[in-house]
């Protein structure tokens, strides 16, 4: 018998979003609810962030937002949503299945 240990979080689990500033290395963490500010700019070192288009990546990042607050929001009453992530966590476990 074969034991695979998988890694899955619910919506309801994510309290927020972490930016990362690859210049300073700064973590900023924002809650899910006031996450849909445009952050352009790492608010501790004030590189750029965004130097392309800015319309279609932060878009792309606020309707991500925007989408996961809605599907915390909702009461789902035949089947649960999770996400499956990459077991390179390092010992972080949201939740354990075992197929």
């Amino acid at each position: 018998m074969t034991l695979h240990e998988r890694v899955t979080i619910e919506p309801s689990d994510i309290c927020g979003i972490e930016y990362c500033c690859e210049a300073c290395g700064a973590e900023i963490l924002v809650s899910i609810a006031s996450a849909t500010q445009r952050i352009t700019v790492c608010p501790v070192c004030h590189d750029r962030w965004i130097v392309s288009d800015p319309s279609a990546e932060i878009n792309a990042v606020l309707e991500f937002i925007g989408s996961l607050e809605t599907i915390r929001e909702t009461k789902l009453n035949k089947f649960k949503i999770r996400l499956r992530v990459s077991d390179s966590l390092g010992g972080v476990r949201a939740s354990r299945d075992k197929d």
